[in-house]
This record gives C-alpha cells, structure tokens and sequence, in this order.
C-alpha cells in the first residue's frame, strides 16, 4: 500500500497514509457489520417471533402427499386459521429452478375480511426472497398464502411456515463492491490529498494503473454483456439479427446482396406495412427489418463493422463473430479511446488536472457514451452504434495529439516537415472516415476540423501549404478513400453514392415517405434531453413509460426512461460551459466544447426524424455531449487552479454527477420492460434486487 502511495502522490507528507488507511479500515469495518446486521435484519428481528405450529391449514388448490404439496391449479391457496398472534414472517421454501408469485391476505383486530398485500416474487435459487416480511396487526386470526406459477410442481410441506427464523445470508459481492464504492468516494472527497497528483501518463507507474481500471472496466463489462440471455440467443431463430453474417457471406461471394425478393415485387408499396398485409404477406414470406430494393434484399447497417470485425473472423475461423463479442471488442476500443483522448487534452491543454479527476471522467465517460445499454442489449443493433462511437473517439484524440508542442518535440522520433505528426492526422482522418461506414449522422464531429485546424491553415500556414504536403496529404487521403469506397458501395446497391439505404428498411412504417417534418424536433428534444425520469419505490426504482405526445401525425417510439440531462448529470457542465470563455487558454478547446455540444443537439434531432425515439439512439450522441463536457470541467478545474481560487465546490459537484451518472447508467439495464433482463434473466434480476433491496 505505502508503495502506491509513494507512485501517486509526489509530496509523500501531504498523503497521510496512517490517516487515510485508518479511514480506509473504519470504512472496511462499517460495512461488514452493515452487511452482518443491516442488511441481514431479517435473520435477527424473526429471532424474535415464536414460530407457529399449532394453526389449522386448509387446501385449494393443492394437496398434501407425505411430505410434500402437489399443487393441481395454476393458483393454489394455503390458508392459516386459528393462529391468534402477531405473524411478522412468512417463508415458502421453493426448490431450484421454481419461481412463484406469492400474495398474502390477513384477518387481523383491524380488519374483518382479508387485507392483501402486494404481488412478491419467490425464487428457489434465492434463500433471501423465501422469507416474507409481513405488517399485519398483533392478533392475526387468518392468513391466507396465495401461490401463482406452480402448477405440476411440488414444495416441501415444511418450507410453508409462519414467523420461522430467517437464515443470515452474508453476500460476498456486495460487501466488496459496497466497500470499494464507499472507500473511491472517500478518496474523491473535495479535499483529497490525491487532487495534489498531476496526470502524466509518461510516468510509468500511472501509465499501468491507468491500464489496471481500463481492464478492470472490461472484466466487468464483459461479465455483464452476458445477463441478457434473450438478446445473445436472438441470431440463432431471428432472421434480422443475422444480417451482417449474411452480408459477410455475400462479401466472401463478391456481391453486396442478401437474396432476392420475388414475393415483394406483386406489392405496390411494399414499405407500407398494410400494404403488405393486404398482399397476404406473413412475417415469414419477406425479411422484416432489411432494406428492400429493385427487388433485392440488402443490409442498410454501416459495412464498416463487417469489413473490420466480421469478415476477418469469418475468413480466419469459418464461423461467424457473435454480436456480444464484437461489442467487447468495440468496448474495449471504446475504454481505451476515451483514456488516450482525455490524456491528449490534458496534455495539450489542462496540464495540472489531477489524477484522480482523471480516472473519473474516464469511467463515467465510457460507462454512459455505451457500455450501459450495451449490457441491457448486446444485439446486431448496438455494433454500428458502438462502432461510430469508438472511432469517433480515436479519430478526435489522433487530432488533438498530431500538434506537436515544443515541449514534447523532443519525444517525438521520426522524420516530420511541420508542426503536426503526419501520422497522427491520417489516423484521425481515417477513423473518423470510417464513421460514415457507421453511422453517417455522427460525421457531424466532423465539424471539429475547422475548429482544431482553422488556425494553422489560414494564420499559421502550417497545413495546406508547401511546407506541409504530407500533413495535408495524412489530413485529406483517408477521407477520400473511404468516400470513394462507400460511394461506391452505395451506388451498386441504390444508384446513388449518397444513398445509405435505411430509408428502404421493411418496418412498422414506411420510410420511403417519412422525410423531414419540423413538429417533430420538439419532441425529440424533449425526449431525448429533457424528460424527467420516472422514479418509483420499487426496483429498479428507474422505470420506463411511453412516449406521449400531441403531435399529429406518425410517431416511432419505444418506452423510455428518461432524458440525459437526468439520466447523465455530467452532461450539464458542457452547456454552462459554453458560455465561460475566460476558463480557456486556448480558444480552440473553447470551440470544441461549442461544437460537441451543437453536434450533440444535432445528432438528436436527425435520429428523431429519420428514425424516431428509441433509447439506444442516446449512443449515437452522448459520446459527443460527454467530450464537451469533459473538456469544460477540466477547463474549470484548471481556470480556478490557476487562479487561486477554491476547487473544492466543483470537485463535489462533478463527483456527486458522476456518481448519480454511474448510479443511473446501472439501474437504467434493469429498468426497461421491452425485451427485459427481468424477463430474459429472471435469476440475475431477482438476485441483484435482494442485494439492493434488501428491505423486500
């Protein structure tokens, strides 16, 4: 631990370890009797209660056999009469693999005919959810247990029991990560001696811590892309979810088609869906969700991720690249790209941030720009959307990092006729080209361009000019492959190179028509930005509702939960940021922030009328918001460094943002109802609620 310390923290004095590791222990040590008492309350307080054996039980729905209950109905009764004392527990022992619905009614002192409590759900693998805490009065005369979800089954006779004691379930993970939550807000306090600690990622030892949370990111990233079983087996039964394995095939056969489309061709409209239904077409006799043209079928998804992930696998193993392995991998880019990109601002721009502000900014960053709703949702769908996101995030840190600083010219080996690495602005060029292959409304980052690079074009005479034909060369080329190759490919497929092909896509509505209506930018700003979530009592205690609106005409919507300004706090500081110029030394990061944000807002609205409101959409431009963001907290943080003043109020502020970021990002898998974990991955839901919920 000293030896940590020592890495991190330049002046050793100002650390306190003795301190902070006392703190540290006293964190340790509140938690595990938190977890031994609070959260296992349940064990102590039915210590308390005589068990009742001496009520009489009656059967509907069931029948007892020897030493079990073979239950005959779909819902079957066990009622209690004759008990005449408090009854604070209830537990129906249910074996593994069992889950039942469990209602509960009473007759007490207060209430003449049964007072019933809510639906609870029970689980055989999960001991905490067979112990019911009941709130009924001191003299129950009846209880009447009320059991769904069984039928054919059998339980024990012994696990229906009233007020019998609960067992003390000591949970391992939440201990840990309760711990280690507690323990990184401690070190984030506002006052944290760890603030004092630059970030120099040249320094070895930050450089492998850095390494350190970005693996640790992915190991839990890639644990969890694995809860939602429902999505991982959709390739196997759902023809749409295996598009990029067909156009994979196709590639590997020279064509750019998916097959042909005879049934399609006696439909005079075949993108109206009632058009197709009046022809008789069933869901089986055309390809839903693909685009339909000149009476082929093609993939309207960018290429990008088939021509870099697919089709290599593919010809390297013969077997196709699932989605949720993809998706890691374009996690992985995506974790690493924001810590590269965060580090070439810092550098270039805010030197003193702290280190640990760092580490922050970048989890959070990666968390909500998609890794979220990765998790709830891993399917063909996300991997464009990760792609463009991924790509954007390398393509604008390669931008940033090409100016080279007298400072650091030095570190730079290599031949270079100017002040930008030739190397660096091709990178970013071609990855932010390859966004078209992607998803072509995020090119509006492209914008970033003038912002980044206006000065050394026409001032400083450092780009485009004769003294740097490489850099310009490096700057222009990757645009102009990847241009001609897409316009290319749209053309064989659409006749037309600027023709991606979504709006021929055979869905709930026909697309060909939708075009651009003005009423329906309001409503997607407000969907997209500012509706408030819902919150309830109950987990996930985020919930999802439909879209309502007044707006006359065609609306495509799923159910949301929410705008990211709510959702993601730390979105905020990007607007208010846009108008403190003084935090900017340089006018060009104050530039960026205006851009990320007006691309961000931008990006929003174009889903909203080519496409509708749908959640997974928020990828195509949190990422943008997050680096405009970003970029005016560290300027903040910086400008009042620099100037003597107090940093401590925004260190809360951006900490308290993060964290409710985090905390929402995590909720936010659980609490959609349309194609649910619950539902997908009912042991998990019910697992992690009890850990949460533990009051339940």
């Amino acid at each position: 631990m000293g030896g940590l310390w020592d890495m991190l923290v330049e002046k050793e004095k100002a650390l306190r370890p003795g301190r902070e590791g006392a703190v540290l222990a006293a964190i340790v040590l509140a938690v595990l009797l938190c977890e031994i008492f609070l959260f296992n309350y349940k064990h102590w307080e039915s210590l308390l209660y005589a068990p009742v054996e001496d009520a009489a039980c009656s059967l509907y729905g069931l029948e007892a056999v020897g030493d079990r209950y073979e239950i005959a109905e779909e819902e079957a009764v066990v009622e209690f009469s004759g008990i005449h004392r408090p009854v604070a527990y209830l537990s129906l022992a249910l074996e593994e693999g069992q889950q039942a619905e469990v209602v509960v009614g009473a007759v007490d002192e207060a209430n003449a005919s049964y007072l019933w409590t809510p639906v609870r759900v029970v689980r055989g693998d999960l001991a905490a959810s067979q112990y019911l805490r009941l709130h009924f009065g001191r003299d129950v005369q009846k209880l009447r247990v009320v059991i769904r979800g069984l039928r054919g089954s059998s339980i024990s006779r012994e696990g229906v029991a009233l007020n019998p004691a609960a067992p003390l379930c000591f949970s391992g993970p939440r201990f840990l990560l309760l711990t280690g939550g507690i323990c990184c807000l401690y070190l984030l306090r506002c006052a944290s001696p760890l603030y004092r600690v630059g970030t120099d990622l040249t320094r070895r030892g930050q450089w492998l811590l850095t390494a350190a949370c970005i693996a640790l990111q992915l190991l839990f990233f890639h644990g969890m892309l694995r809860w939602n079983t429902d999505a991982l087996a959709w390739p196997a039964y759902m023809e749409h979810h295996r598009q990029y394995y067909r156009l994979t095939e196709a590639l590997t056969q020279g064509r750019v088609d998916i097959g042909e489309a005879p049934a399609l061709e006696v439909v005079e409209n075949p993108y109206d869906p009632w058009a197709r239904a009046a022809a008789g077409l069933g869901a089986g006799d055309f390809k839903w969700d693909h685009a339909y043209y000149d009476g082929s079928y093609y993939v309207y998804f960018g290429v990008v991720p088939v021509v870099l992930f697919y089709l290599p696998f593919y010809m390297l193993t013969g077997r196709h690249l699932p989605h949720a392995d993809c998706i890691f991998l374009l996690g992985a880019l995506l974790v690493a790209g924001i810590a590269y990109l965060l580090w070439q601002t810092v550098r270039r721009w805010f030197p003193g941030t702290p280190y640990i502000l760092y580490l922050l900014l970048c989890v959070t960053m990666g968390a909500a720009s998609g890794l979220g709703y990765a998790v709830y949702k891993p399917d063909l769908y996300l991997v464009p959307i990760l792609a463009g996101t991924a790509l954007g995030v390398w393509g604008l840190a390669f931008w940033i990092s090409a100016e080279r600083e007298p400072d650091i010219r030095g570190q730079n080996d290599g031949p270079a006729s100017g002040k930008y690495a030739a190397w660096r602005l091709g990178a970013g060029s071609l990855c932010l080209a390859l966004v078209a292959g992607c998803r072509p409304q995020m090119l509006l980052i492209l914008a970033a361009g003038p912002v980044l690079f206006g000065r050394a074009v026409f001032r400083e005479r450092k780009l485009f000019s004769r003294k740097s034909k490489i850099q310009t060369l490096a700057l222009c080329l990757p645009f102009g492959a990847v241009a001609a190759g897409l316009m290319w490919y749209n053309a064989i497929r659409f006749g037309s190179p600027l023709d991606f092909g979504a709006s021929y896509n055979l869905t709930t509505n026909d697309m060909t028509h939708r075009g651009w209506v003005w009423g329906r930018c309001g409503l997607g700003l407000f969907s997209y930005f500012l509706q408030p979530p819902r919150i309830g009592s109950l987990f996930p205690f985020l919930q999802d509702f439909p879209v309502e609106t007044a707006y006359m005409g065609l609306t495509v919507s799923e159910r949301m939960v929410g705008g990211v300004l709510w959702l993601f706090p730390v979105l905020c500081f990007g607007f208010y940021g846009l108008f403190r110029k003084e935090w900017y030394r340089d006018s060009r990061c104050h530039g960026l922030v205006w851009i990320s944000q007006l691309a961000m807002a931008a990006v929003a609205v174009a889903d909203a009328q080519m496409a509708g409101l749908l959640t997974r959409y928020f990828g195509d431009f949190v990422w943008l918001g997050m680096v405009g963001s970003l970029l005016a907290i560290l300027a903040c943080h910086g400008w009042q460094a620099e100037n003597g003043g107090d940093c401590r109020p925004l260190r809360r502020l951006v900490v308290t943002a993060c964290a409710v970021t985090l905390l929402f990002t995590f909720l936010r898998i659980f609490a959609h109802s349309e194609d649910s974990i619950r539902s997908a991955n009912p042991a998990l839901y019910y697992r992690v609620q009890s850990l949460i919920a533990f009051w339940m």
